[in-house]
Order: structure tokens, then C-alpha cells, then sequence
């Protein structure tokens, strides 16, 4: 369960930054694509966190990975 997520948590933050890369999160004017997008991930950011603090190996790391893309997900609520 720990690899699982972990690689979930990877897959968050590489899609959190695959869509900042292609300009779709931060600046004016993406609210209109960020939103949608955001609300699943934020909700899937959510879980991520809960599983991150039931896995009993790297239980810190993964909690405070999963926490971290879960506050970047929403800040780009805050901002679109």
C-alpha cells in the first residue's frame, strides 16, 4: 500500500505541474480550465492525505507530500 501511495502522490504532483507548465494553472484568465480540473484533484488530493497518514512506512514523507500538492491544488482554487 505504501508503493501505491506514493505513486499516487507522484502522479499528483506531476500533473499539478504538467498543467502549471502549459500555462492552465496561475495567471489570468485559466479559471475557466482550472476549476474543473482542480475540484477533482483537490478532492483526490483529500484521500491521498488520508491514505498517506494510514500507510505505516515513510507515514511523515508521504503525509507531508500529499499535503503539500494538496495546498498548491488549492491555491489554485484561491487564485482562479
Amino acid at each position: 500500500m505504501p508503493v501505491a501511495v506514493a505513486l499516487a502522490v507522484l502522479v499528483d504532483w506531476a500533473v499539478f505541474l504538467l498543467l502549471f507548465a502549459r500555462g492552465f494553472i496561475g495567471g489570468f484568465g485559466t479559471h475557466y480550465v482550472t476549476t474543473p480540473l482542480a475540484n477533482w484533484f483537490l478532492g483526490g488530493s483529500v484521500v491521498l492525505v488520508g491514505f498517506a497518514i494510514a500507510t505505516n512506512v515513510a507515514r511523515g514523507k508521504l503525509a507531508l507530500a500529499s499535503l503539500l500538492v494538496f495546498g498548491l491544488w488549492v491555491g489554485s482554487e484561491i487564485v482562479a
